[in-house]
């Protein structure tokens, strides 16, 4: 036992080496755009150079309704202390008109005036016929026409916008709007038969035509049109694909395929592939093949949750409903998650993951080692979802969502629950410090073991990887706010084909609680060169300056791109060794460039002239923090060369 303590030690302070700063990113939204009852940030995509966010509405009380309705889970309402517990809308009577109108999906928009605006809202339906099901007898009643706005695509110079009718309870009433500008009263529907399906979760385009997945009774179907504002949708899958795939989480495309991955409570998920070939056997359909079936060797892996095309390979994410894995309407256990491989010829690796499978079923590798080293969850077995999976600067970014906010709020009532998330964990597989590891195998979880859980690793995970096999943690705590326990979206913005800024949507459901509601983070930098302010190396060349030094201290403006002021180059006053040290301070928003040699400097006996070669400079530094020190020798005249990263937003 205590050799795998050790190796967690060692993996969990390594994470927190290799951690990026949080200034990488800027937080552009919060809050819920001004009304918390925005809870997840549900869907994000850039539009004709603005950014929109669909948000879903209240959903932590639907959750909470959803825990108990669902047997066996560990995890219920009661337990949650009260700083977790969500504000209720003004009614939580299921289709009254209260009820309905406090649960109006909502789609923003951040402008290029870089303000927020709300851009569509949506509306209710009063006389909405309601099917009898297992949540009530049916009738007549309220509902909103979307409680949230789940996924957002382009398509032929449209905005789409997939809306869910409702969560919980669930009924059929799916739609799909588009707008061509993206301004408020320019949305348009365009749902067709869609209306009348359920879990509408994934739209992409493919080979000129639209295609959108939904659910039927009889399982999970692929939609089809060229343009849906006059060819009606068609269907081109059976349901479920002739099995127990009751939803289609992702679409995507790769190797000229469109692909589909899936939630199959029954043997685990699957991923099916089609290149559009007509089905002789289903008139209108097409062929598909499977290509990852039995949840890659484990029926308790449930979900399909998020794909990617990265290099050679299509990467995909795991989860578990609401990080338990339900069997025959019970919970049985729960699962982290894991990320897996295809490559173009159908075989297919496991890239993070565990070692062994829960519930273990043919069609997984053996034997079952990630190629990465890390075990499911990243290390941590609180991640349950892998939620969204992009491409950025040619890495790829996956989000999870992150249970470790509920549990630490909920261990004080139920002490066991830590046991039921770490039952499939090996000591070692757990990427934390030493005081956590050691609190859990002891089962000592002081209030300060807690408090320590919270503030480390309270709040989704941002992962990168630019091989595919090797991730590093971007953020492991929600960006420093445990309310936001997801990563639900993680989407680049492009200018002129090219990658200049990275948005992320978190899901923060807390309602009324101080910093909940969902929020918008931005990384978008812009590469700058520096110059301590100064005499200009040429007065017909380039702006560069140098700077007279008179054997005093002295202290003078980094500037930037010729007139931004980046920060402050100090120089000392000479020490007993006639050294000299120049200390470069960066403003907010600024940092060194990720370079070697992003400090370059030259000192002068004369006034220098001509166009400086900074590649030449004598003394050359790597600089990582805002504030960086060096000592040169003292002389009369300094080059000061930075190499600098500016925060900008995208526009």
């Amino acid at each position: 036992m205590k050799k795998r303590i050790a190796l967690s030690i060692i993996c969990g302070v390594f994470l927190f080496i290799l951690v990026a700063p949080a200034s990488a990113f800027v937080r552009i939204g919060e809050g819920g755009f001004g009304d918390s009852a925005n809870s997840y940030s549900w869907s994000v995509l850039p539009f004709k150079g603005n950014l929109y966010v669909g948000t879903n509405r209240h959903h932590l009380h639907s959750m909470m309704e959803a825990l108990t309705l669902m047997p066996g889970s560990p995890i219920s309402p009661s337990m949650l202390p009260a700083d977790l517990l969500p504000d209720p809308p003004p009614s939580t009577a299921w289709f009254s008109p209260d009820w309905a109108k406090a649960f109006q999906g909502e789609i923003w928009r951040y402008n290029k005036q870089n303000k927020w605006e709300r851009v569509h809202q949506s509306g209710v339906n009063d006389q909405f016929t309601i099917p009898p099901s297992p949540y009530g007898s049916g009738g007549v009643g309220s509902v909103p026409v979307a409680y949230g706005y789940r996924a957002l695509a382009e398509f032929k110079g449209y905005l789409y916008a997939c809306g869910i009718g409702t969560w919980m309870p669930p009924v059929p009433n799916n739609t799909i709007l588009r707008s061509a500008s993206g301004d408020p009263g320019s949305w348009e529907d365009v749902s067709g038969i869609i209306r009348g399906t359920t879990n509408i979760r994934a739209i992409t385009e493919w080979n000129g035509k639209l295609y959108v997945a939904a659910s039927v009774k009889e399982g999970a179907v692929v939609f089809e049109s060229e343009d849906p504002k006059i060819q009606p949708w068609k269907l081109v899958s059976i349901p479920g694909f002739g099995g127990d795939n009751s939803e289609i989480y992702y679409l995507t495309v790769f190797n000229n395929h469109l692909y589909a991955s899936t939630v199959n409570l029954v043997n685990g998920f699957e991923v099916w592939k089609t290149d559009g070939t007509s089905d002789p056997k289903n008139l209108g359909q097409y062929v598909w093949t499977p290509v990852i079936q039995h949840g890659f060797g484990d029926t308790w892996n449930q979900y399909g949750m998020t794909m990617a095309a990265f290099g050679d390979h299509l990467y995909l994410g795991t989860a578990v409903g609401i990080g338990m894995v339900m069997k025959e309407g019970k919970v049985v256990g729960t699962r982290p998650i894991e990320i897996i491989r295809i490559d173009k010829d159908d075989n297919a690796e496991l890239v993070v993951g565990a070692k062994e499978a829960s519930d273990p079923i043919d069609g997984g590798p053996d034997p079952r080692i990630p190629l990465s080293g890390m075990g499911a969850g990243f290390g941590n077995p609180f991640n349950v979802y892998a939620w969204n999976m992009n491409v950025y600067k040619d890495c790829l970014y996956v989000g999870t969502f992150d249970l470790s906010t509920f549990v630490i709020g909920a261990l004080e009532e139920n002490p066991d629950l830590l046991r039921f998330f770490i039952s499939i964990y090996a000591t070692d597989d757990l990427d934390f410090p030493e005081e956590i590891v050691d609190a859990i195998v002891n089962s000592r979880l002081t209030p300060r073991v807690l408090e320590l859980m919270k503030k480390l690793f309270g709040g989704g995970d941002l992962w990168k990887s630019c091989d595919g096999v090797h991730w590093l943690p971007v953020t492991l705590n929600g960006f420093g706010n445990h309310l936001n326990y997801g990563i639900r979206e993680v989407v680049p913005f492009q200018k002129d084909g090219e990658d200049v800024a990275l948005a992320v949507g978190t899901a923060n459901p807390f309602t009324g609680r101080p910093n909940g509601g969902c929020e918008v983070w931005l990384e978008a930098f812009k590469n700058e060169t520096g110059w301590a302010a100064g005499t200009r190396y040429s007065p017909k060349g380039n702006w560069a300056t140098y700077t007279p030094y008179a054997g005093i201290a002295k202290r003078v403006t980094l500037y930037a791109g010729k007139t931004m002021e980046a920060g402050k180059v100090a120089f000392s006053a000479p020490d007993s060794n006639k050294k000299v040290t120049i200390t470069i301070t960066l403003n907010r928003g600024w940092h060194f460039d990720d370079v070697s040699d992003n400090v370059k400097i030259q000192d002068y006996t004369i006034a220098p002239s001509g166009n400086p070669s900074p590649g030449r400079f004598a003394w050359k530094r790597c600089a990582t923090k805002s504030c960086f020190s060096i000592k040169v020798p003292a002389n009369n005249y300094y080059g000061v060369h930075v190499d600098l990263l500016h925060e900008y937003l995208m526009h």
